[in-house]
C-alpha cells in the first residue's frame, strides 16, 4: 500500500479566512499558481517509475530555490518574503552554541543583523531553551535543536512559507505552539506552500490540493476532491494486492522446489 508520500499533494492556501466562501473564492488563484509550478517541476525532473518518490519534496526545493531546474524555470510572482522549512537545523554547526547559530543562520536566510538582534530573544523564548542557548548545539537533544530551527525560520511572518511535512515538531505542547503560529500567518494572507503525509494536516491548513503521481500533477482541486479521489486509488491497490501476491507465491514455491525437490516434497507432506 503506497503511503503519501507515494502521491500525496503540495498543496496551497491564501486568504485570511477559513470558511466555506474563502475557500472557494481562493482556490482559483491558488491552482493557477500550482499548475504553473507543477508544469515546470514536470519539465525539470524525469519521471520516476517506482511508487515512492512521487516528487513532492523536489517540487518544493525548486520553489524555494534551493535546487535549480535542468530545464525550464520557476517563477515567483512579486518581491515579497519566501520562507522555507524544510530540513529543519541542517545547517547548524554542532560546535557552536544556540545563540552563535542564530546569528549565522539569520543571515543565511536573509534577516538583516540588526533585525536579527531585535528579534533574538523572542526567538529563544518560542523555542524555549533559554538555559540552554549558550551551551554547543551537540549538547542539544534532537527535539531542541529543531525547535530552536523551527523559532528561527518562523521568526518574520513571510508573504510565502514554503513547508515540507514539518508542520510542527517537538512535543505536543511545542507542535500546538507551531500550529498556532502557522494558522496566524494563514489568516494574515500568507500562501502557504505545504507537503505532507498527514490528511488531518492537509485537510485542516489548506484550500486546494495538488496530487503529485511520478513528478506529474494527476489532480488539482478543492481539498476534499482530491483525497477523496486519492483514497479511492489506495483502495483499489489494496483490492489488487492479494490477486497479485498469489502468483509471486506460486514461483516462489516453485524456485523452492528446483533448488531442493526433497525439501519441497518433506514440506508438502
Amino acid at each position: 500500500m503506497p503511503g503519501w508520500a507515494s502521491s500525496t499533494s503540495c498543496t496551497t492556501r491564501r486568504g485570511r479566512g477559513c470558511g466555506a466562501a474563502d475557500r472557494a473564492r481562493d482556490a482559483p488563484a491558488a491552482l493557477g499558481a500550482a499548475r504553473c509550478l507543477v508544469h515546470a517541476r514536470a519539465r525539470a525532473l524525469p519521471r520516476r517509475d517506482r511508487v515512492n518518490g512521487a516528487g513532492k519534496s523536489t517540487l518544493l526545493k525548486l520553489i524555494a530555490g534551493t535546487l535549480q531546474p535542468t530545464t525550464g524555470s520557476v517563477l515567483l510572482g512579486g518581491n515579497g518574503r519566501v520562507t522555507a522549512i524544510l530540513e529543519l537545523g541542517a545547517g547548524f554547526h554542532p560546535d557552536f552554541t544556540g545563540r552563535e547559530n542564530l546569528r549565522f543562520a539569520s543571515a543565511l536566510i536573509g534577516i538583516p543583523p540588526e533585525q536579527a538582534a531585535q528579534l533574538e530573544d523572542s526567538i529563544i523564548a518560542f523555542a524555549e531553551i533559554e538555559e540552554a542557548i549558550d551551551r554547543p548545539v551537540k549538547t542539544y537533544s534532537s527535539g531542541m535543536a529543531v525547535r530552536l530551527a523551527f523559532s528561527l525560520a518562523t521568526a518574520v511572518e513571510p508573504d510565502v512559507l514554503i513547508i515540507d511535512e514539518a508542520l510542527a515538531v517537538g512535543d505536543q505542547h511545542f507542535q500546538k505552539k507551531c500550529v498556532e503560529r502557522i494558522d496566524s500567518f494563514r489568516r494574515n494572507g500568507c500562501t502557504i506552500l505545504f507537503c505532507s503525509h498527514s490528511q488531518y494536516h492537509i485537510r485542516q491548513v489548506c484550500n486546494a490540493a495538488i496530487w503529485l503521481d511520478g513528478g506529474k500533477a494527476r489532480l488539482m482541486g478543492p481539498t476534499e476532491m482530491v483525497l477523496a479521489a486519492y483514497e479511492t486509488h489506495v483502495r483499489l491497490l489494496d483490492a489488487r494486492q492479494p490477486t497479485e501476491a498469489a502468483p509471486d507465491a506460486m514461483k516462489a514455491a516453485a524456485a523452492q522446489k528446483a533448488l531442493d525437490p526433497a525439501g519441497a516434497a518433506r514440506s508438502a507432506t
